[in-house]
């Protein structure tokens, strides 16, 4: 008898939701394994409001970043005992509205903050060390050229975003812009930036219309939207997936390329319980930054209210957004997309972008982060908290 792993990632945010059946959907070519994590080594007694960033410390501990409580918080090796990090405010060792986790050269890491536009750094002690700017260089220093925040680092020191497609061709106030968009790279001290990799952008990102001086991209409002994801490793290998054809393209610091085979999947028809399940999801609060009419900002809970489509989609695309991420092993791990109310599942690429496992997690969980013998995972208990369990 096969086994066939089918699996669905709900809305914007990673909520999982996936059915395991039997064999892995892949190319004949590929057969991969599939593991099951069901029973944890370690869980969290305290519930938490939304965790955006797990690091684990060299002494088993771990720093999880909460965004609607604006909080860092250390959990002992058995995620036990809960001590705070720093304190709110905008002075030495504080925050406003931490973020996301970048890891830096060494054991230490940073926490971006936006509200305060710079991000707090951490040792590898769980101790704060100081700041960067919201670039990521140190204090009294510059990047040059570079004019968004970063989605991403490597260990290495350098930092990563993706900047919007250039402008293809123009009509009065219409713009095409570009089937792609740069991914940029700048490390170190007064570094510039360079162009990584191209991504593919969704043809609804494709227009724009000229406003002043600046661009209004079209940016795609339906749910379900397939778009390439992107993460880096520890060593800055870059890992772009693809969603037709579902595959990963690996690009070496070096600058040398490689593509991975096709990846083919059983297609998720969009049910009502998915379009439910979306709704939900997309109506979560999430923490803004407001900025006043004299300048000043203050980061709280916003409720969106999202906008239902015209016309849903028939099927779900393979992953879908913040998708993938980067093990310490080297290896890319992507969150799949599966039918509404089973178990989630991963599949594991390795460093040249061949599927080597699949990985089916419990349901209503996602992945957060990775340590030296496990993953931690994020499950929703009945009063609506999460809490972090790791799985060796």
């Amino acid at each position: 008898m096969r086994m066939r792993a089918r699996t669905v990632t709900i809305g914007g945010r990673a909520a999982l939701a996936a059915l395991v059946l039997l064999a892995p959907d892949v190319a004949s070519s590929q057969r991969v394994p599939v593991r099951q994590l069901s029973r944890p080594e370690a869980s969290s007694r305290e519930g938490f409001t939304k965790l955006v960033g797990l690091r684990e410390l060299a002494d088993g501990r771990v720093v999880i970043v909460d965004e609607l409580d604006r909080l860092v918080r250390v959990l002992d090796a058995g995620l036990e005992e809960v001590t705070q990090v720093g304190r709110q405010g905008s002075g030495p060792g504080e925050y406003m509205s931490p973020g996301r986790v970048f890891g830096l050269a060494g054991d230490s890491f940073a926490i971006q903050d936006q509200h305060n536009a710079r991000m707090l750094v951490i040792t590898g002690a769980g101790a704060v060390s100081g700041f960067l700017d919201r670039f990521g260089a140190p204090p009294g220093t510059s990047v040059p050229d570079v004019k968004l925040p970063p989605m991403a680092a490597d260990g290495r020191g350098c930092f990563y975003t993706q900047a919007a497609p250039g402008v293809a061709a123009s009509t009065g106030s219409r713009v095409r812009l570009s089937a792609s968009a740069p991914v940029l790279r700048w490390c170190g001290r007064d570094a510039r930036r360079d162009t990584v990799a191209l991504v593919g952008v969704p043809e609804s990102e494709q227009t724009g219309a000229a406003a002043g001086r600046g661009l209004v991209v079209r940016m795609p409002s339906g749910p379900f939207s397939p778009r390439a994801q992107w993460a880096v490793a520890y060593d800055g290998t870059l890992a772009i997936v693809t969603p037709d054809p579902y595959r990963v393209e690996i690009v070496r610091p070096d600058g040398t390329r490689r593509q991975g085979p096709a990846v083919s999947y059983d297609r998720v028809r969009v049910t009502e319980a998915l379009k439910a399940e979306w709704r939900k999801d997309a109506s979560a609060p999430v923490m803004g930054i407001m900025v006043g009419r004299d300048g000043s900002r203050s980061a709280r809970a916003i409720t969106p209210q999202p906008r239902e489509p015209a016309e849903w989609p028939a099927y779900l695309p393979p992953f879908l957004y913040d998708a993938v991420k980067a093990a310490p092993d080297g290896r890319f791990w992507v969150q799949r997309t599966t039918a509404a109310g089973g178990p989630g599942a991963y599949d594991v690429f390795d460093s040249s972008g061949v599927l080597v496992e699949r990985v089916a997690v419990p349901r209503g969980s996602r992945l957060l982060g990775f340590g030296r013998n496990g993953v931690y995972l994020v499950t929703r208990d009945e009063l609506d908290l999460e809490n972090v369990a790791r799985y060796r």
